[in-house]
């Protein structure tokens, strides 16, 4: 039997020729005809928002057409999927629309439910019928009670014809049903639903299809634009908003840089959780901006660390320039930070920047909702562990050799040894970029301390403590590079003259 929805707006009273909760018209207890087989379909639509024109019928005259064009702009006007606009659908069902009542549905599980609507004063029983609106959306089309097709041995009876116009969303999915409906009483003469009103019901259901796939599109946009925005600088985000294939999975080179606050579980427990919340707000906000100023796009955030990359999803063939720059000014910033903070930490922060250039796979590795996209691979591992050899060495900003040929045009550096990386296979050679305002050093500084290195790496431990003893014995500013190798040496020296157990 087909099933019915109520609306509890009704004052309800049961005739005795009439069971609408059956769709079947019946007479004194017996059945006498169905609506069902009165049931008509409007042509089928081009699409969810497209509908055809009348086959049949008389053309509305211009005072009607007037009042569809103002009903379908209070509608458009409305906010999508908001009562408002449910509610107006629902008005132009019943006026200009003609019919007794106009209901919008909402699917809820395996039902329907009222998000809307509006009834005229009519003292009769009369419910949406599920079977209905389920039949239309099975159809994908428009159904009603045709006029010529009641027979007119019925009209004297009650009954409720009604037209199902379904909404369906871009991917063919029911979001919502409009269901209009006249009663035959003595307030109503009219039987049925006449072709002209089912069109102007369906025009008002591709209205409400083509608002709520707008505003979902829009919104789906908007969620887009902000994980794009989160993650890219704007430059970025721009272009990948109108070519969304930039972030495809791709094999290539890109520039990776690790950072980290140094000794800052000490920080964390001395000064709370409160107060270390908002210092790594702070401090990442700061590092963020700076990454996204040097069109670089951040990995990740761990703990009191963040991590970043260049030359994806957009090609950048300085890309090993740009991350020792944004790296500088990170390490820069601390001045700022150090202002803000001080007081309050009881300490300066410091930072460890370690940069690699390599090979990596990028892509989204995130989902639908959270956008990480990133690198992967050994040139990663490598970054971070070059930034764990920041706090061993002393000097806040280390770069692999890989990157050290390529800025070397625009930065200084110096080569601080070749060492094997804790999981890493092949020895990798470890440079320091020097700040462009240090000190100036003595001129024969540098061919010493080239001396000392080729010393220290042929195995000549001995000279090489003498060599950068001297250097550091020579030199007006603390040098940690030389400190850390000096220190290095002695131990070889040391081992290698400690007495066998």
């Amino acid at each position: 039997m087909p099933t019915s929805g109520k609306f509890s707006t009704y004052t309800l009273s049961v005739e005795p020729y009439s069971d609408f909760f059956t769709g079947y018209i019946v007479e004194r207890g017996q059945v006498i005809a169905t609506l069902d087989s009165t049931l008509t379909s409007l042509p089928t639509r081009l699409a969810p928002q497209s509908s055809k024109a009348l086959s049949d019928g008389p053309a509305p005259s211009p005072a009607t057409l007037t009042l569809w064009f103002k009903a379908l702009g209070d509608l458009q006007r409305s906010v999508a999927g908001s009562h408002d606009f449910f509610q107006h659908a629902a008005r132009a069902i019943h006026h200009p629309g003609g019919l007794e009542g106009g209901i919008i549905l909402l699917p809820s599980d395996d039902d329907w439910t009222i998000a809307a609507s509006l009834i005229s004063g009519v003292d009769s029983e009369v419910e949406f019928r599920t079977d209905l609106v389920n039949r239309a959306v099975s159809a994908k089309a428009t159904i009603f009670h045709d006029t010529r097709k009641i027979k007119q041995t019925l009209q004297n009876c009650e009954l409720h014809s009604a037209v199902v116009s379904p909404v369906f969303d871009n991917d063919g999915k029911p979001i919502a049903a409009i269901y209009g409906f006249r009663s035959q009483n003595d307030k109503n003469n009219r039987r049925g639903i006449r072709r002209l009103e089912a069109q102007f019901v369906q025009v008002i259901s591709d209205s409400i299809s083509v608002a709520m796939t707008r505003m979902d599109a829009e919104a789906s946009a908007a969620r887009s634009r902000a994980l794009l925005d989160q993650t890219f600088s704007p430059t970025v985000a721009r272009k990948l908003e109108s070519d969304p294939s930039f972030l495809d999975g791709k094999n290539t080179e890109v520039t990776v840089l690790f950072s980290d606050l140094r000794g800052f579980s000490t920080i964390s427990e001395a000064v709370g959780p409160k107060v270390t919340y908002e210092l790594l707000t702070d401090v990442m906000d700061c590092f963020s901006a700076i990454v996204s100023d040097h069109d670089g796009v951040v990995i990740d955030f761990f703990g009191d660390g963040l991590s970043a990359f260049w030359n994806a999803p957009i090609e950048q063939s300085e890309h090993p320039i740009f991350a020792c720059l944004c790296a500088v000014a990170m390490l820069e910033s601390l001045a700022e930070l150090n202002q803000r903070w001080e007081d309050r930490l009881g300490r300066k922060l410091q930072a460890g920047i370690g940069v690699h250039t390599g090979m990596a796979q990028v892509g989204n590795s995130g989902s639908r909702t959270r956008l990480k996209y990133g690198p992967q691979g050994n040139t990663v591992n490598i970054a971070s562990r070059i930034e764990g050899m920041t706090q061993e060495v002393g000097c806040p900003l280390i770069v692999s050799s890989a990157t050290a040929d390529r800025i070397a045009v625009a930065m200084a550096v110096r080569k601080i040894y070749r060492t094997q990386l804790k999981g890493i296979q092949q020895p990798i050679d470890l440079f320091e970029v020097i700040p462009a305002g240090r000190n100036q050093l003595p001129t024969d500084h540098d061919q010493k301390y080239s001396a000392a290195l080729a010393a220290f790496e042929s195995g000549d431990f001995q000279n090489t403590v003498a060599l950068l003893s001297d250097l550091q014995s020579s030199s007006t500013v603390d040098d940690p590079v030389i400190n850390f190798l000096l220190s290095k040496a002695k131990d070889r020296v040391r081992d290698k003259f400690a007495p066998s157990l």
